[in-house]
Parts: structure tokens; sequence; C-alpha cells
């Protein structure tokens, strides 16, 4: 990443934003993981945030904070779909083409 790249990224976060954060479909631990660090550090900085996984993931997975705050858009896609809509920034977490989240991909 540049140093542009990260003076844009602090430029964005600097006031509260709407954020979504989305996994790989069929999480595993590594996307979970990453995208909970993530929705507890934006939260801090006062930022709403939003996970959104494509579907399920284990449930020895479940222990992870924030576990209560995954929408599951295999369960719930107009919530998911508006909360999409309404992002002002949306991060995608360890995978790198958008073919991996499923039917998510059209949102």
């Amino acid at each position: 990443m540049k140093e542009s790249d990260v003076s844009k990224m602090r430029e964005w976060l600097a006031a509260p934003q709407q954020v979504v954060i989305v996994p790989h479909k069929n999480p595993d631990g590594d996307a979970i993981g990453s995208c909970t660090a993530l929705f507890l550090f934006l939260q801090k900085m006062e930022h709403h945030v939003s996970i959104i996984s494509p579907n399920d993931y284990p449930h020895f997975l479940k222990w992870l904070p924030a576990e209560e705050h995954v929408l599951k858009y295999d369960r719930e896609p107009q919530t998911a779909n508006a909360l999409i809509r309404e992002a002002s920034l949306i991060f995608t977490l360890d995978f790198n083409a958008l073919s991996r989240i499923g039917e998510m991909a059209a949102a």
C-alpha cells in the first residue's frame, strides 16, 4: 500500500462513516477473525459498522467478540442489501474476487 493510499484512508476514516465489512462465503477463522478485529477497531473510532457474511460459519467460531452483530446475507438479504446501499465504505477481507461472496456480488 502506498503512503498516498494510507493518507486517503485516514481522510475517509476521520469522520464517522457507515461501514460494511464482508468476508468470503463459508468464512473460516481468518475471515471472521479479521472482520471482527476491523469491526471492533472501527467501532472504537465511532463509525457505524456492520459485518455481513454471505452465509453462516462453523459453530466453533461463535465465541468471537461481536459474533451477535454478524448478519448472514443468505438469511436476511433485504436487510443486508439496505446496509450495503447505505454504506459509505465497504471493506472486503480475506478474498480477492467478488465471485467468492456468491449472491452478495450483485449487491
